[in-house]
Order: structure tokens, then C-alpha cells, then sequence
């Protein structure tokens, strides 16, 4: 995602929350949100998330940005937590001496 900036002939820029994507080869541009309204340090503030995106705090690469959260803890949700919960009914954990006998 990314804000841009597009310039009207006789009025204000609209700002606009957008991402990109491909569809049958070509690069496309689908509006999110228009931010026309919205104050200006509100928009640079949002500008500046957008940048850090996915990569902040990823796994060892060095120039990434600090996280602005820590993870403490995930609750399992969808396919992920069935499974977990159906191992644990069946005991396999125990079976196997994971952590997941000691982690509920």
C-alpha cells in the first residue's frame, strides 16, 4: 500500500490510499481509501507506516526498521487451531514429548 498524491487543475491534490497488483501481466492500481479530508500530520503518519510495511523487523536483515509491536503471544486460529486441538485429543503430544503436552 502507498498514498498518492494527485494533482487537480484548479483544486486541492486528492490523496488517495492505494495499492498495486498484476492482473494478466499488467500492473494495476486499486483505490483503497481517499484521504482528501483527512489532516496533513495524520496523512505523513500513515505515509510513513505504509513505507515501513511487512519488511520492518524482519529476520535478519539489518536495515530494517524497529518493530512498532512484539509479538507475546499467538493464539491459533482456522485449520491451524483444529488440528492442534484434535492432537491434543488424541494425546499425541504426550506421545511425543513436545512442548505442546506442556503449552494449552
Amino acid at each position: 500500500m502507498f498514498i498518492e498524491r494527485i494533482p487537480n487543475r484548479s483544486s486541492p491534490p486528492c490523496i488517495l490510499l492505494r495499492e498495486m497488483f498484476r492482473r494478466e501481466g499488467k500492473v494495476r492500481h486499486r483505490t483503497i481509501a481517499n484521504l482528501s479530508k483527512w489532516p496533513p500530520h495524520i496523512v505523513e503518519g500513515l505515509r510513513r507506516l505504509c513505507k515501513a510495511g511487512p519488511s520492518a523487523g524482519s529476520f535478519g536483515d539489518p536495515t530494517a526498521a524497529a518493530p512498532a509491536f512484539r509479538m507475546t503471544r499467538s493464539r491459533p486460529h482456522g485449520h491451524v487451531g483444529a488440528a492442534l486441538s484434535t492432537m491434543r485429543k488424541l494425546g499425541i503430544p504426550n506421545l511425543l514429548g513436545s512442548k505442546l503436552a506442556i503449552s494449552r
